[in-house]
Formats: C-alpha cells, sequence, structure tokens
C-alpha cells in the first residue's frame, strides 16, 4: 500500500472517530433530556412530609380557634410558647364514613351493576343509613348485607351540606348485597407537633390531613395524640421519599393529648401535662411575618429524650403564597443529611427557628429533591 493511500485511510480513521464520539455525545444528551422530561411528567413534584398510615379501603390565658384564619389564638402575657419538635401518632375520627370512590360488580346473575353510579362524589360523607348515624365503615357494610335487598337512604354530607340518596342493595356473585362503595372511616399516621403552650394548647403539622385517595381534607370531630416508637429512618431519595420508621400503640395508656381540629395549617387541641413536661423543650417568642429572612435557620427534632437542632437555608419567603408553602427551605446540616438526605415523611410539624424566634414548620418535601421542601409561616398557626 503507498504512503498516500495510509495517509488518506488514516484521515477516514480520525473523521469516523469524531463522528462516533460526536454521535455519541448527542445520543446522551438526548437520553438525559428524555429521561429528565419523563420524570418531570411522571413523578410528583411534592409531597406533604407528614405520613399517612391509613390503607383502608389524627391560666391568664385566653383560648380560641379562629375558623377565618384557622390557626390558634393566643392571648395573654404570661402564656410561654415552647418550640416541640417532638413526633407523634396521630388518630382522627371523621366525622362520617368518607366515600373514596363508586365501583361496578358483578351481580349473582352475571351482570355488571354500579348501583350508586353518579350518585356520589368522592369525599363525600355517610353520616347515616336509613336516619340511623353511623360511626364505622363496619356500620355500613353490616347495614347493607342485612337490607334483604330493600331500597335503603343514605345522608350524605357534601361540603356543609347534607344531601340523601336512595340505592337498592344489589347480591354479587357471591349472594351478598352490596352497593358497590370504596369507604374509609378513622385516619391514622405520624407526625410532629410544633409548638406547645405553657397551659398545654399545641400546634402540630403546619398543613391538614388530606385523605390519600381523594385529596380532600379529612372532616374529623375528634382524635387523640400518642407516643411514637421510632426505632429507625428510611432514606429519601430522588422519586422516592424517606420517611420515620416506628410503632405507635393507640391505646388510652400511651395517649397523651386531644386533636379538635383539622384544617389547612395544621392540627390543634391540647397536651396532657400530666405526661408531657413542655418546659423541657425550648422557649420561644413568636416571630412577625416581616421579621422573617432569607438565610440561615434551624430545624428541630426532639428523639430519644435529647433535643437535636439542624442547620437549614431559608432560600426564598413567599407571603402570599399557599398558607403552607410561604418557606422555600434546604437541608444543610451534614448531620442531618446523612441520617434522612433531607427532608423526608413525617418530619411535617418540625420548628424552624431562626435568630431564636419560632418562625414556622417544615410542611413538604420536593420529591425531585429530597434536601429541598417548604415551610409554613407560624402566623398561619398562632395569632
Amino acid at each position: 500500500m503507498s504512503m498516500k493511500q495510509i495517509n488518506k485511510n488514516t484521515r477516514r480513521a480520525k473523521i469516523y472517530k469524531r463522528y462516533l464520539i460526536v454521535s455519541i455525545i448527542i445520543g446522551s444528551i438526548m437520553v438525559f433530556v428524555t429521561g429528565k422530561e419523563y420524570i418531570e411528567k411522571n413523578i410528583p413534584k411534592e409531597l406533604t412530609a407528614a405520613y399517612n398510615s391509613s390503607k383502608d379501603y389524627d391560666s391568664g390565658i385566653n383560648y380560641e380557634y379562629d375558623v377565618k384564619s384557622a390557626s390558634a389564638q393566643i392571648n395573654g402575657s404570661d402564656t410561654k410558647i415552647y418550640a416541640c419538635g417532638m413526633p407523634v401518632g396521630l388518630y382522627l375520627h371523621t366525622d362520617g364514613i368518607m366515600i373514596i370512590d363508586y365501583a361496578g360488580f358483578e351481580s349473582i346473575d352475571g351482570n355488571k351493576v354500579t348501583p350508586l353510579k353518579n350518585k356520589v362524589k368522592k369525599g363525600d360523607y355517610i353520616v347515616k343509613v336509613n336516619g340511623k348515624k353511623v360511626g364505622s365503615k363496619q356500620e355500613v357494610i353490616d347495614l347493607v348485607e342485612k337490607s334483604n335487598g330493600e331500597t335503603i337512604e343514605l345522608t350524605i354530607k357534601r361540603n356543609d351540606e347534607e344531601i340523601t340518596e336512595k340505592v337498592k342493595p344489589v347480591k354479587n356473585k357471591n349472594g351478598i348485597y352490596k352497593i358497590g362503595l370504596w369507604v374509609r372511616d378513622d385516619t391514622q399516621g405520624l407526625g410532629t407537633i410544633t409548638f406547645v403552650t405553657s397551659n398545654g394548647i399545641f400546634g402540630a403539622l403546619g398543613h391538614g390531613i388530606s385523605d390519600l385517595d381523594t385529596g380532600e381534607m379529612v372532616t374529623s370531630f375528634s382524635g387523640n395524640l400518642y407516643y411514637a416508637n421510632i426505632w429507625g429512618i428510611k432514606k429519601g431519595k430522588i422519586g422516592e421519599p424517606g420517611g420515620f420508621c416506628g410503632s405507635i400503640d393507640y391505646n388510652e395508656e400511651n395517649k397523651v393529648g386531644t386533636i379538635t381540629k383539622n384544617c389547612e395549617t395544621g392540627l390543634f387541641g391540647n397536651v396532657d401535662l400530666n405526661k408531657i413536661d413542655v418546659e423541657k423543650f425550648k422557649e420561644v417568642s413568636v416571630a412577625k411575618t416581616d421579621e422573617v429572612k432569607c438565610g440561615k435557620a434551624k430545624i428541630i427534632i426532639y428523639k430519644d429524650g435529647r433535643y437535636n437542632e439542624y442547620d437549614i437555608n431559608i432560600n426564598r419567603v413567599r407571603k402570599r403564597a399557599n398558607q403552607n408553602k410561604n418557606l422555600v427551605i434546604e437541608v444543610a446540616d451534614k448531620k442531618l443529611l446523612s441520617k434522612t438526605n433531607g427532608i423526608i415523611q413525617g418530619m411535617s410539624g418540625a420548628p424552624i427557628i431562626q435568630n431564636d424566634k419560632l418562625i414556622g414548620a417544615v410542611t413538604h418535601v420536593l420529591i425531585n429533591d429530597p434536601h429541598q421542601g417548604y415551610g409554613s409561616l407560624i402566623s398561619n398557626m398562632i395569632q
């Protein structure tokens, strides 16, 4: 082969090599962009940092709940406020039986039937069956199964009004009377107390508890707080939020407080001062909205009898944003990142401290970046 031919082949090899490298780079960019678009389209951007474990288909002072602002009004110069940060078990008694959805089923004669189609909506509450008040989904099931196929009347609470719907139960393929509903009653979970006062008033979570399936705020008439045994932590990662691992005994001996309100800005009620010594927590003053600034801050988690403070950054203060997303926060503490990799479920309600003042509570984690999340201004919870 001549020298001229060798040089020609060498040039071709170099051109081919460059073409191959450029093709690989372009291909990698396309894969990255496509993957990024898929993640953004298919993975939720955020998740409340509370864990809901319900799978069925929580002297010298005047205290009241302000319905308009959905916050705790605390009056009295002698009242002390403590930043808590204590994880607790939550149990909410719902005001009626929540309807998750209606569903079709196969009747005993082989037909597909949907007795309540277009009669009920997700988030409705069944409060009575044939005029009898019901307090659990099992009561509803029993009354339907014992109906002998006779028409029954459901009293349904929808928003602030009650409506009635009549339905005729149908035997399913197993010979049992059904009306085709997915329902849920009480709700349990895990969250963190944000603050407690010297006379036992508490605020927790920084956001209300909503149903996992309907997204509607759980309508509750009462509830309880319980000691939580936190025995481990599941680290968060992109697309998969972490969480506290623990157990809760929902018994009278383990009860430490009562919940009287579930609303957009949190859970409120009273702790049992015979079981929780509030003075072991950090006494704080409450920051005014205008005092909250971008910059360094801390979150508090009280665990195993120890008061733990971790560094965070407040990247944005959005005073006019959604009530529980005023603060854009980012975990900066290396110790906390090594334990949790950021904000995890069960951390909702963790107090945020800046310049020794209580300024808010952790509320959400960003699914695509567990180091970041949202917080609520304390002014949404305390007035």
